[in-house]
């Protein structure tokens, strides 16, 4: 095991504290998730100054994205308590999940920091909304993970990510006395192992993103991220 790194930051929200598992590779691959098949697959081609590599994807029929109000990590009184439904709980989840396992962690600055500024500008627009809208945007709010110290990832068409595994801590109701928004709170762990090009000797990058997600709707009824509590720990393996 080689050098540790932690970055953390928290943007609008409380802490709070749900159990599933993905695995994504460079072609598809298939695991069980409590006793169902769950998929990932590879998604759009992207080409940057480094190389082409492929974009994970969840699958759409993914039973990991399905919400279950009698699951042990999901606290249906808080979240009636603060006006939510089972349904939108659901679409919070959906969307929670959905970014914690793709744009979270596979993004165009993962391990091209010069990208950082736009990719953060995109992320937000996807998926942000809100009055933290600027905060989110900003480089240095850690939505996304970086890789710290500049290694290059595998760029030999297929993912850059050869695991990765989400696990659902919480889904919660809580209303902020800052702002008076009630808000539903996702929380979770997303375990990666990033592929590194040869240059780094074939080397294995592992990272353990811890996240709450501050989730509302927009005006369109997508839910969104408004806040963000997240702490990556990067170890370098041989």
């Amino acid at each position: 095991m080689g050098n540790n790194y932690r970055n953390s930051i928290t943007i609008g929200v409380l802490s709070i504290v749900v159990s599933a598992s993905l695995i994504g590779c460079s072609s598809p691959q298939t695991t069980l998730m409590n006793g169902e098949s769950i998929t990932v697959v590879q998604g759009e081609q992207v080409t940057d100054s480094l190389g082409t590599y492929s974009k994970i994807k969840l699958d759409p029929s993914n039973p990991f994205l399905k919400f279950d109000k009698t699951a042990s990590f999901v606290d249906m009184a808080s979240l009636e308590s603060n006006g939510f439904t089972e349904a939108d709980a659901a679409a919070a989840q959906k969307a929670a999940v959905t970014f914690a396992s793709t744009d979270m962690i596979d993004n165009a600055a993962v391990d091209l920091p010069a990208n950082s500024a736009e990719t953060f500008a995109n992320i937000v627009g996807t998926y942000g909304t809100g009055q933290y809208l600027s905060d989110l945007s900003n480089p240095n709010s850690k939505l996304i993970y970086i890789q710290p110290d500049g290694i290059t990832f595998a760029r030999d068409g297929g993912t850059r990510i050869s695991s990765v595994t989400t696990r659902i801590d919480e889904v919660a109701g809580a209303t902020f006395k800052k702002d008076g928004l009630a808000s539903i709170m996702v929380s979770g762990v997303t375990l990666v192992d990033y592929r590194m090009a040869p240059s780094n000797d074939n080397k294995i990058a592992q990272v353990e993103a811890g996240w709450t997600l501050r989730m509302n709707p927009d005006g369109n009824g997508n839910w969104k991220i408004v806040g963000c509590n997240s702490d990556y720990i990067t170890t370098l393996l041989k």
